[in-house]
């Protein structure tokens, strides 16, 4: 049976949430979200909807060398809008994968928290080309740092209550020392 801590499904329900509203808001069908992984160095995908298979083999890790627009945001730490995959040159390595996925314009906002943390991408896919209004792209951005700062918060919640925690089981191991002591004093 698997488990999952009360901080991966807090998160999880965070980017869920977040993609729905994404997805909303671009009034588009495809999307991800991807969370940095700082040890391995790389994007991976956290949460999804409508892609198949493929796409999430080819985008399962993203550093930040790629050409993809979730690379470019991340290099750039900004928004990134390809209207066209067809005729972005820096997108040429993932045009295949675009194509079989079934979308020709993406755009990627980067989860920055308000405190500077980076967080991961919030990406929407359309199928034909498109270029997001700028009312919508403020929305996506405000959106993302919401979402950033939300896990971030989580994140930190749940490190206090790791850290009551062992603060506890330590109080608690040292007075069974004492009381075992104090038994052994006594006798």
């Amino acid at each position: 049976m698997l488990t999952y801590s009360k901080e991966r499904v807090e998160v999880q329900s965070v980017l869920n949430s977040a993609l729905t509203e994404a997805l909303r808001l671009s009034e588009a069908e495809l999307g991800n979200v991807q969370l940095m992984d700082w040890d391995a160095g790389c994007l991976e995908i956290a949460s999804q909807r409508g892609f198949g298979d493929e796409f999430l083999t080819f985008f399962k890790k993203v550093t930040i060398d790629g050409g993809s627009a979730c690379a470019r945001a991340l290099r750039g730490r900004e928004p990134i809008i390809v209207e066209d995959v067809l005729s972005d040159f820096a997108f040429t390595s993932c045009r295949t994968i675009a194509c079989s996925a079934g979308f020709r314009a993406v755009q990627s906002t980067p989860m920055v928290s308000s405190s500077g943390a980076f967080i991961g991408i919030l990406s929407t896919h359309f199928q034909s080309p498109h270029r997001p209004s700028d009312p919508t792209m403020a929305a996506l951005k405000e959106l993302a740092g919401s979402t950033a700062n939300a896990i971030v918060r989580g994140r930190s919640k749940m490190n206090d209550v790791k850290t009551t925690i062992e603060r506890s089981i330590e109080r608690m191991e040292e007075s069974y020392r004492l009381l075992a002591l104090t038994d052994r004093t006594t006798r």
